[in-house]
């Protein structure tokens, strides 16, 4: 059973962030950093795809072992493109109840419908945008990757930046 709250961020992400947390994680598996191939059995859609995202993923956060969670990746991105191609060229309803002339003319429409790759697309782009997160593919999770920032010099860290005598305050 999974244990409430958000995901722990892995040791390499920590690492990636420059967090002293990194090196407290010691039950984390082990993996090797390296480039997953593309699988064979992967359409020619899906596998244009993995050589666009592939490249993106930072190699200090890439094992063999996200194979798998790669493959689902492109797999789910050609089929909310399909999906996204679909409502393109028909848009997002449809006409229900539809009634013509003799010259087939459309004199009304009872309703409308929403085509079911609406909401398709939809619950495609979330889980899409999760594997993204996973792999540092959105804005957001790009922030949480970069390296901080060098901080201020020790001296002026903690307490001493206030009780500092160099600070010309009081003196």
């Amino acid at each position: 059973m999974s244990k409430p709250g958000p995901n722990r961020t892995p040791a390499a992400i920590l690492e990636a962030r420059g967090s002293w947390r990194a090196g407290r994680r010691t039950a984390e598996p082990a993996f090797a950093h390296a480039r997953p191939l593309c699988p064979a059995s992967l359409t020619p859609a899906a596998k244009r795809v993995w050589k666009r995202v592939l490249p993106q993923i930072p190699a200090s956060i890439l094992a063999r072992a996200d194979r798998q969670v790669l493959v689902r990746y492109c797999s789910l991105y050609v089929q909310w493109r399909a999906a996204q191609d679909h409502i393109d060229r028909h848009g997002l309803t449809y006409p229900v109840g539809v009634e013509r002339d003799e010259t087939g003319k459309i004199i009304s429409v009872r309703a409308f419908k929403e085509h079911p790759q609406v909401r398709l697309a939809i619950k495609l782009s979330e889980h899409l945008l999760r594997i993204e997160r996973e792999f540092g593919l959105s804005p957001g999770a790009r922030a949480n990757l970069t390296r901080d920032l060098p901080s201020a010099p020790e001296e002026n860290r903690g307490k001493s930046r206030f009780f500092n005598a160099k600070s010309g305050a009081g003196a």
